[in-house]
Parts: structure tokens; sequence; C-alpha cells
């Protein structure tokens, strides 16, 4: 039946982190693994790959990628990302299938979702406990998919005293300026433009994002005027999570019922 293959540039394996390398080199069944994660079966073509489509690789737990397309305008052409890697050259015919190139390797990660991210990391905790005492983690456990804003637990701790009292005095004010921090859809940093809005679930409330480029590959590095991006584009089953220094505050803060 052929196979489709989704192959990093030789450029691409620069940006892999040093332990990862030396990962691999010393360990035969990982690197067999993140080989087989780069394969599909079955012959899939540019124009076969469909926003928020999860194909499943030949990698041996069945791991699956997150396809994403995006559309600039009709002068620009659709970007196309794996797990957040942009496909840089598509259908390469073989033999045997096509490959497709792309310009980051996909290294498998552990399955989670994005409650499953706020509950085992120690960056999150103050995240956890504020979607967890607002009744959303049933929102970021679903299928989303969903972009994520999410704050680290210093940015939390930051928060004066009053408003802080103020969210306990009010669940759903502190509900909303949550819901201000998602939005539906999967984004990451290369599908996006520098001055992009997007639509969060705060009822119309939006967000507008810096994005940076360093000639070779696009970093989401700013949301709104007052939030920095620590990480971008780390992977979850159910979407994606961008790691800001700050909480934000949508500026209508009337809660929009029906998210829940």
């Amino acid at each position: 039946g052929g196979f489709t293959i989704f192959a990093p540039s030789d450029s691409a394996f620069t940006y892999l982190p040093r332990s990862a390398i030396q990962s691999l080199q010393n360990n035969t069944e990982k690197l067999r693994e993140v080989i087989l994660f780069h394969v599909i079966p079955g012959v899939l073509g540019i124009d076969d790959l469909q926003d928020n489509q999860l194909i499943t690789t030949t990698s041996p737990r069945g791991r699956q990628l997150r396809v994403n397309v995006y559309n600039h305008g009709a002068d620009e052409q659709a970007v196309v990302t794996l797990n957040g890697a942009r496909v840089k050259r598509a259908d390469m015919l073989a033999t045997n299938g096509v490959i497709h190139v792309i310009d980051h390797v996909l290294y498998p990660m552990a399955d989670l979702s994005i409650v499953d991210h706020l509950t085992t990391c120690d960056t999150f905790t103050g995240a956890n406990v504020a979607v967890t005492g607002a009744g959303l983690a049933g929102v970021l456990g679903g299928s989303g998919p969903y972009t994520v804003f999410l704050p680290t637990t210093e940015a939390f701790a930051a928060i004066d005293n009053a408003t802080v009292s103020s969210f306990i005095q009010n669940i759903t004010m502190l509900q909303n300026v949550l819901l201000f921090h998602i939005v539906p859809g999967t984004y990451f940093s290369e599908g996006l433009r520098d001055g992009q809005w997007l639509p969060t679930l705060a009822g119309d409330s939006e967000v507008q994002l810096k994005v940076s480029s360093d000639g070779h590959t696009r970093r989401l590095s700013g949301v709104g005027h007052i939030a920095r991006v620590l990480k971008s584009d780390i992977v979850a089953t159910n979407g994606v999570i961008h790691v800001i220094d700050t909480v934000m505050r949508p500026s209508r803060e009337t809660p929009i019922c029906g998210h829940f």
C-alpha cells in the first residue's frame, strides 16, 4: 500500500537538544521509535491532509500526529504542519510512497492532554488550582482541540490579594479570566502571523499575537500587550500549550454561559 514519510531536513536535526541526541545515540529502540514516528501507512499527498486531522504513525505505540492547515488569504500559500513542524517541500513521489520534507524532527513525547500537563508539571500548579476551582477541568480535558496560553505558577502568585479575593467571591469572574486564555482550534507558531488576532472562549474577547522569526523557524513570543511567551508549542493530545509569564485579563469580564 505504500508509505507517507515526513522527512526532517538536515538542518532540522540541529534543533534537537543535545540530551535527545545523546539518548538516541545510546538507545537503538528509541531511535527506531523516533524514525517510525515519521512514517504513515498509506500514501497521503499534501492535498489529502486536513486541518486538525489525526493520523496514526507506524511507531510501536501507534502514536498519532496532528495535522494543521493554516490559510492566510488568497495571496499566501497554505501552511501545513505536523505537531507544529512545517512542511517545507511536499509531494516528492517515490516508487513505494510519497515524501514530505519538514523543518523539525518529530520527537514522540508522552501522550498527555492539556489537563494531564496541568496535573503533572510543577510549572502549572497555580493554573491547575485555578482551573480546578473554576470547574474548567472538564473543558480542557475534552476533545477540543484548544490552544491554551498557560500562565506559570509564579504568574498566578503575582496576582494581588484584592484580585484573588474577588475571584474567590465571584467564580464566574475567574472562569471568564481563564476562558480568555483558551482559543478554540490548534495554533502552532509556524501557522501564526505577527499581529494576528485569535478569538477566545471568553465571549467576544480576542487576543493579539506577537510572532518572531530567525529566518528559519517561527516562534510565538508574546500575547497581548503584557504577556511574554516563555515556551511555545507544547504538544497535547487535544491541542497545544504556550507558556506565558502573566495572567491576562479580558477587557469585558461578563462571562458567557454555555462553554461549560
